[in-house]
C-alpha cells in the first residue's frame, strides 16, 4: 500500500500463496479485497494491514474481483469458468456465527461474554443457568470466591435469579461436604466400623438435611452394629431406615433386634410380627414367631448363640 501524497510505502501485507492478479478496496476504504493465482481471495482490514478472511471456492486462480456499491457483497471471476457472489455482510455473517455457535456458547459462558456481539437475551438466559451450575459445583468443591462470580455473573444476565450468591454459596460448601462425609460414612459401613460410620451420616444430615443416604444403609448400620452389640448406639439409624421405608418388613425386623436389645421388648414384638406377616420365609418366619413368643414370656431369646447365629446368617 502507498500513500501517493508522499510517494512510500506505508504497509506490505503477505498471506498469498502465489502471484497477485486482481486488488480493489471497498467503497469505504476500509477492506481491500486480492485475487490470487493460489485459488483464494482474501479481505484485509486497511487499519491493521492484517487478513480478516480467507474466501475459497474457486478451483482455478482468481482473475478478478469487484466490490458492490454497498460493499456487501464481493464478485470473483476465476479461471474455472465461474463467478461468485460473495455475501459480506457482516452483521448477517455474525449473526449467523453465533448461530452456529449457539450450544457451545451457552455451555461457555466465558466465551459468550468475550462475544457481545453474540449475547441476544435467549442465549444469555441460558447461559446464566449454566452459570449457577458451575457456580454450584465449584461451591461444593470449596472455592467460594469463585463460585459467588459466577453467581454474580448469572443474575446480571437473568435478573429472575433472585438470590444472595455469598449465601447460596456457602449452601452448597455444606452440600458438597455432607456428601464428602456421605461417601465417608460408606466406606465405614463396609469396614464394619459402624459407630464411624453413624457419626459420618448423622454429620452430613446436620450440614445438608436433604443429602441422600438411602434406606439401605441406614438398614445395614443398624443390623450389623446391633449384632456387634452396639445396638444402643445404631438405634437412630434403624429409625432413620423405617422412616424412609415403613412398609418395609425386613427393616422392620433389623429394627425389631436394635429395641430388643436395648429393652423395648413392646416395640421390638410389633417390628417383628410386621416382619411375620410379610415374609414368606417358612423358617425365617418360625425364627421370628418364636423370639415373639420369648419376648412376650419375658425371655430374651438373643442369647450369645443367637447372635451368633444370626451373624453368620
Amino acid at each position: 500500500l502507498w500513500d501517493v501524497a508522499i510517494g512510500k510505502a506505508v504497509q506490505t501485507l503477505t498471506g498469498h500463496s502465489s502471484w497477485v492478479l486482481s486488488v480493489v478496496f471497498s467503497p469505504d476504504g476500509q477492506r481491500l479485497a486480492s485475487a490470487s493465482f493460489d485459488n483464494t481471495i482474501k479481505l484485509w482490514d486497511v487499519a491493521i494491514g492484517k487478513a480478516v478472511q480467507t474466501l475459497t471456492g474457486h478451483s482455478s486462480p482468481v482473475l478478478s474481483v469487484v466490490f458492490s456499491p454497498d460493499g456487501q457483497r464481493l464478485a470473483s471471476a476465476s479461471d474455472d469458468k465461474t463467478i461468485i457472489i460473495w455475501n459480506l455482510d457482516l452483521n448477517k455473517l455474525v449473526k449467523d456465527g453465533c448461530g452456529l455457535l449457539n450450544n457451545y456458547l451457552v455451555v461457555h459462558p466465558e466465551v459468550l461474554e468475550e462475544l457481545t456481539e453474540c449475547q441476544t437475551p435467549p442465549r444469555l438466559l441460558q447461559a446464566a443457568t449454566v452459570l449457577v451450575i458451575q457456580g454450584e459445583k465449584l461451591a461444593r468443591n470449596e472455592y467460594v470466591d469463585n463460585a459467588v462470580v459466577k453467581f454474580r455473573q448469572a443474575q446480571q444476565w437473568d435478573a429472575n435469579l433472585k438470590f444472595e450468591p455469598q449465601i447460596k454459596a456457602q449452601e452448597f460448601v455444606n452440600k458438597g461436604k455432607a456428601e464428602r462425609l456421605v461417601n465417608e460414612g460408606n466406606s465405614r459401613l463396609e469396614e464394619k466400623k459402624f459407630k464411624e460410620a453413624l457419626a459420618a451420616y448423622t454429620a452430613a444430615l446436620k450440614l445438608d438435611p436433604k443429602v441422600e443416604i438411602p434406606a439401605d444403609s441406614w438398614n445395614r448400620l443398624c443390623w450389623g452394629g446391633s449384632l456387634q452389640k452396639q445396638a444402643a448406639d445404631v438405634l437412630p439409624a434403624c429409625e432413620q431406615a423405617v422412616a424412609l421405608a415403613p412398609e418395609d418388613g425386613n427393616i422392620r425386623n433389623n429394627r425389631g433386634l436394635a429395641r430388643a436389645l436395648t429393652g423395648d421388648t413392646q416395640g421390638a414384638i410389633t417390628d417383628f410380627e410386621a416382619y411375620i406377616a410379610q415374609t414368606e420365609d417358612k423358617d425365617s418366619k418360625a425364627q421370628r414367631q418364636r423370639w415373639v413368643k420369648d419376648l412376650r414370656a419375658g425371655k430374651n431369646p438373643f442369647t450369645e448363640a443367637e447372635v451368633k447365629k444370626l451373624q453368620n446368617q
